[in-house]
């Protein structure tokens, strides 16, 4: 069986992100030291999970702007609201991160602002006031109880069979 490009590429962005030690937040990637760097650079150690991305679409394709397509790709179709996965790597913990990459894309049923709450009503509100939306805290925020509704994208679906 043959993998797509943007099965293959989250496949090996999970496994690049794979302990909580290898990933980080306020910065693409991040080299030994803690220090800012490319998420192609050699030194890069830690990546957010756009960097680990690209990263990963960069090992298979080779070519920087391509790869930053495929990991834009990607991104747009795990989180599809404003702020996409960037939002969810800055505002969400490690554990949401990789429930968001691990599913592939949001629930058949989820709201447009999935993984958060939305905002403008008062009990999504009154969530973020409580922090309730980061996974560690979470009570709202369980997406792996979505999981039996995944909507099944390509890149789902070739993860399931692979």
């Amino acid at each position: 069986m043959s993998l797509t490009i943007d099965t293959a590429v989250l496949r090996d962005a999970c496994a690049l992100l794979s302990s909580p030690a290898r990933w980080t937040c306020g910065a693409w990637a991040r080299d030994s030291i803690g220090e800012r760097c490319s998420p192609l650079a050699p030194q890069a150690r830690q990546w957010c999970a756009w960097g680990a991305l690209q990263k990963s679409a960069f090992a298979l394709i080779g070519d920087k702007d391509a790869s930053r397509k495929v990991a834009d790709r990607i991104s747009k179709q795990l989180v599809p609201c404003s702020g996409g996965l960037a939002f969810v790597n800055e505002r969400g913990s490690y554990d949401l991160v990789r429930t968001v990459m691990r599913l592939g894309g949001p629930p058949v049923d989820a709201e447009c602002t999935w993984p958060f709450p939305d905002c403008r009503t008062p009990a999504g509100f009154a969530a973020v006031l409580r922090r309730e939306w980061l996974c560690e805290d979470a009570k709202l925020n369980v997406a792996a109880r979505f999981e039996p509704e995944l909507a099944q994208t390509r890149s789902t679906v070739m993860l399931t069979q692979a």
